[in-house]
């Protein structure tokens, strides 16, 4: 018997299940409903049992223990996709980063109980449980295999239920190289761990050596960051230059680590009009991952609020538009089962 998942990418099947499709245009809408089989974190893919574990755009398909769905246009295509993408932004409506990091790297004020795993091509040593290695699997399917084997120094996890930080990043002094950390305690919080996953992976795009090169002769012409010298086309500096170069000596002082400082800050700049939210005023760096995280969890949006102007400011990079894609993908099969999904309609 096929388990749903089986069927991505496997044309015959493709055509059978949805027949006068035009298959260049349904194949990523079809892997992105095949993922959302997937359980979350290490549960096992399990076979759809009858029509109540299906979206509510699919069939069931009893004989096959199958979920599947038609459309005959273009039009009909694009429909769906947009009831996918409906269901995705609903489950992460009000997710939102857990940190509490020091002001300064970006490490977690504290991490008790951490076990440090030095990464060889994708490989943690030394090896972990199953509840570790279900969060390094997570952070890959964020990040790509090929960001994880290539950019990830270590990977530690620790376990801290009083701490309000569920992930962060930092450079390691191998510049092409991150630190990576995950509180455990929060793999039973799906939607915020994701989001903050998806917000630390915001700054190892954002941050990364090509980007904010580490070594620079000289003073820096563009934007000095704790990382290096921002390229002159760098994604932040762009950034800084439309939304944070207004504040000059107005921004909260020293990466914001004085919280009362930000707090007022963010009252007297717009609010929700101006960021995505208050820890995204901490300074330019967590406001670009905070926004990258909505760009990423949400749709586009259509307003003219300088909020909606920086999620938007992403769309303006293919690349990263195609991340987007990448990540919403990957993400569907780690939303848990469709129960998850179906309780957002």
């Amino acid at each position: 018997m096929h388990h749903i998942g089986d069927y991505c990418g496997d044309a015959e099947l493709v055509r059978r299940y949805i027949p006068r499709t035009r298959l260049a245009i349904f194949s990523l809408l079809l892997c992105l409903f095949v993922i959302l089989s997937g359980g979350w974190l290490y549960s096992r893919y399990e076979p759809i049992q009858s029509a109540a574990d299906c979206t509510s755009v699919e069939t069931f398909d009893p004989t096959n223990s199958t979920c599947y769905y038609e459309c005959e246009t273009e039009e009909a295509c694009a429909r769906l996709a947009k009831q996918v993408d409906t269901e995705l932004d609903a489950f992460f409506k009000n997710s939102q980063t857990k940190s509490n990091e020091q002001a300064g790297d970006g490490r977690p004020a504290d991490s008790k109980n951490e076990v440090i795993f030095t990464n060889g091509n994708g490989i943690l040593q030394p090896k972990p449980n199953n509840r570790q290695a279900a969060l390094w699997a997570l952070f890959q399917k964020i990040a790509s295999n090929d960001i994880s084997k290539q950019t990830v120094d270590t990977f530690s996890v620790f376990d801290d239920d009083q701490n309000a930080t569920a992930a962060a990043v930092w450079r390691s002094e191998q510049p092409k190289k991150w630190h990576v950390t995950v509180n455990q305690a929060y793999d039973n919080e799906p939607k915020d761990l994701i989001h903050t996953l998806v917000h630390e992976y915001g700054h190892i795009l954002t941050l990364s050596e090509d980007q904010v090169p580490s070594a620079v002769t000289g003073s820096c012409p563009t934007l000095s960051l704790q990382e290096g010298c921002a390229a002159q086309s760098a994604y932040i500096t762009e950034f800084s230059k439309r939304y944070w170069q207004r504040y000059d000596k107005k921004a909260p002082k020293n990466d914001g680590e004085d919280q009362d400082e930000v707090q007022r800050f963010y009252n007297q700049n717009g609010k929700d009009q101006t960021f995505v939210s208050e820890y995204a005023a901490t300074n330019l760096t967590e406001d670009m991952a905070e926004s990258f995280a909505s760009f990423v969890l949400q749709s586009k949006p259509s307003g003219t609020k300088t909020v909606d102007k920086k999620i938007a400011f992403y769309y303006e990079y293919p690349a990263l538009v195609r991340e987007r894609e990448r990540i919403r993908t990957a993400l569907a099969k780690e939303l848990g089962s469709r129960q998850m999904l179906r309780t957002t309609r």
